[in-house]
């Protein structure tokens, strides 16, 4: 049976420190939207907590303060191919200058500056037959959201990995889809698969989609579909998905369809990947002499024949299963080297007709239909014309209908129009993206008003976290809920009283009520500004129209970075 559980994962580990970082150079604030990690050279022992998805053969352990990688896969009983004896140095890479060499993890590109050192937003679920764990984060600087639902069944010894990378923007955006194994595993692909193994053991790594090409780099294994960045067209999804399983030996494996074989001077090993029975091991000898047996393999899934116990001079086994189809075979059968093919890329002037607001021009290209569908949905919107909004936002979902963000939108809107009670749009939003900051917010604006109670308890996740309570606000405002956005902010604000945060609410204040006073008020007592800075598109509208304004630019430039104020206003101070 499946299960998921909680535990402590221990890990002798060089400790990190943050290092200087300079907020006026534009150059080091578009490379480090949080400040660079530098190693100190001590070592530590830490403890982590650990989600463990189990069944009856298999263990997975995944670290959510670590990016969500997968820190352990092992056959219980046996080794584990992803375990790092002794102490663990920090090494050069990743967004912030450093990474942890262990695990298995997922990227969107180098400037995701999670690299497996920062904690994701997690939402655990075992139902019937099935364990999954949803890892979710933000890439600050980007506007692109990545989970990986990772899921473990009962049936198998198969832990698989669904990748999603959404552009959250109404602009193409790129990314660089990639997994990096902290190891320099050496890769060996085959027709069922591709072996990665080390000196600790290997895995087995399949993808029901496009194949990855598994490149060792220094000192770490990438897993890449494409030989360079992607770019995802407006409110574009990349959807990947990829199953892993620990073997009981190194390579070379013969890795089949539902097992893998080694033959050498230890014997003759045997793994399958789920229980079987009834099933033929068929040996060849080099003289031509042929013998048989029969095996189940019901409780453990691995078994080794010792070299006394098997004919003199085999070299070929055939593993068959009852109706003589194979299981897998030795000698492994070669394969050529997977080369990645190139990006795919949206078509410019779609991306241009999108960006200037001629937008059935956008919505004949394919691609951009569901972005162009929902500035119309948001067109309709503003001239009270709710019906024509509901019928493209439906259409875009038509489209997309792995786009968590309209789901989402074509519930709010029913919330604008009072319907409350039946939003079944919000049940997709959750399914696709559970941990979605925004579904939060919507929580919080389909409360009924309350007063005098305090910080709002819904709202609490955002407690020291001002990119999901930003990322939250920049939608409302991308959607033009303006009344909306001020609300969930001024209740945010109880929980993380951020400048960016300040900002934003200042702005909804000052350009959308007569609450000028107010919105002064709340510049002038910013004290938390970041990094990161201001980089999202409201947030830069928001510090380009106050900076223009008689009776908010003093205020604002005694509150964001130079850089970004020079950037800007166009001015070019001495």
């Amino acid at each position: 049976m499946a299960e998921i559980f909680e535990d402590v994962w221990t890990l002798v580990v060089e400790a990190a420190e943050a290092g200087p970082f300079e907020p006026d150079d534009p150059e080091s604030r578009a490379a480090y939207p949080l400040p660079p990690l530098r190693a100190t050279g001590r070592l530590e022992e830490r403890e982590f907590q650990v989600v463990v998805l189990a069944n009856e053969w298999v263990e997975a352990r995944i670290c959510p303060s670590l990016g969500g990688r997968l820190v352990s896969l092992a056959l219980r009983g046996g080794g584990d191919p992803l375990a790092k004896p002794g102490p663990v140095r920090l090494q050069p890479g990743g967004a912030r200058g450093l990474s942890l060499p262990v695990g298995l993890w997922f990227q969107a590109g180098a400037s995701d500056r999670l690299a497996g050192l920062a904690p994701v937003d997690v939402s655990a679920r075992e139902t019937d037959g099935e364990a999954t764990l949803v890892c979710f984060w933000l890439l600050p600087g980007e506007p692109l959201a990545v989970q990986v639902r990772w899921t473990l069944s009962d049936g198998d010894v198969w832990l698989s990995a669904e990748s999603r990378v959404w552009n959250r923007s109404l602009e193409p955006a790129p990314c660089d889809p990639l997994w990096v194994l902290g190891d320099a595993l050496q890769p060996r692909g085959g027709e069922h698969g591709t072996v990665l193994s080390g000196s600790r053991g290997a895995l087995a790594v399949r993808t029901p989609g496009m194949p990855l090409a598994w490149v060792a780099a220094d000192r770490s294994t990438l897993g890449r579909r494409f030989d360079g960045a992607l770019t995802l067209p407006p409110r574009g999804v990349d959807r990947h998905g990829l199953r892993v399983a620990p073997l009981a030996a190194p390579a070379p494996l013969g890795l089949g369809p539902r097992g893998c074989v080694r033959l050498d001077d230890a014997g003759l090993l045997l793994q399958a990947f789920a229980p079987v029975s009834g099933t033929r091991v068929q040996l060849e000898s080099e003289d031509g002499g042929t013998f048989q047996a029969t095996m189940d393999l019901t409780g453990p899934l691995a078994t080794r024949v010792p070299p006394e116990s098997l004919p003199p001079g085999v070299v070929r086994v055939a593993w068959l299963d009852r109706d003589g189809l194979p299981i897998a075979q030795w000698p492994p059968a070669s394969a050529p080297a997977v080369s990645p093919p190139g990006p795919p890329a949206p078509d410019p002037r779609s991306a241009e007709a999108l960006r200037r607001g001629d937008l059935w021009l956008a919505e004949a290209d394919p691609s951009f239909r569901p972005a162009a569908r929902i500035r119309l949905a948001r067109r309709s919107l503003a001239q009270e014309d709710r019906p024509a909004a509901r019928e493209n936002l439906l259409d875009a979902l038509n489209w997309n209908a792995e786009d968590a963000l309209a789901w989402w939108e074509s519930a709010a809107l029913e919330r604008l129009s009072g319907n409350l009670d039946d939003r079944p749009q919000l049940e997709n939003a959750h399914f696709l993206c559970p941990c979605d900051p925004l579904l939060r917010a919507e929580a919080f604006l389909s409360q009924p008003a309350q007063e005098g109670h305090g910080p709002n308890p819904l709202l609490k996740p955002f407690a020291n976290d001002p990119e999901s309570a930003a990322e939250a606000a920049e939608r409302l405002i991308e959607a033009e809920q303006w009344e909306s956005a001020a609300k969930f902010l001024d209740a945010a604000l109880a929980w993380c009283d951020h400048g960016r945060l300040r900002l934003l609410l200042a702005w909804c204040l000052a350009s959308r009520t007569r609450m000028a006073p107010e919105a002064a008020r709340l510049l002038q007592e910013a004290r938390e500004w970041g990094p990161p800075f201001p980089w999202r598109p409201s947030e830069r509208r928001a510090v380009a129209e106050m900076l223009a304004s008689p009776s908010f630019g003093p205020i604002v430039k005694t509150c964001v970075p130079g850089a970004l104020l020079r950037e800007l206003s166009g001015v070019v101070e001495s």
